[in-house]
């Protein structure tokens, strides 16, 4: 003897009465890893220079040593 108490559903009928939603799947947030800065760039700079120093000494023939001194600097790269 076949129960007639339950009957078979269709596909769409078994998802009408369950709810018909489909489990959401979350994916978890990607973090970023925070940026560090670029490290400053290194700059050498190799130059030649030249430094030329010229005094000029001036006595007035004082005892007590009356002396004007003048210097003139030239620096040349």
């Amino acid at each position: 003897m076949q129960s007639t108490l339950f009957t078979t559903l269709t596909a769409t009928e078994e998802a009408s009465l369950s709810g018909g939603h489909k489990k959401k799947t979350t994916t978890p947030p990607t973090t970023t890893p925070p940026a560090t800065p670029p490290a400053p760039p290194t700059i050498t700079v190799n130059l030649a220079a030249i430094i030329t120093q010229t005094a000029v000494n001036v006595n007035t023939g004082k005892v007590k040593g009356d002396l004007t001194q003048t210097a003139v600097n030239q620096i040349k790269v």
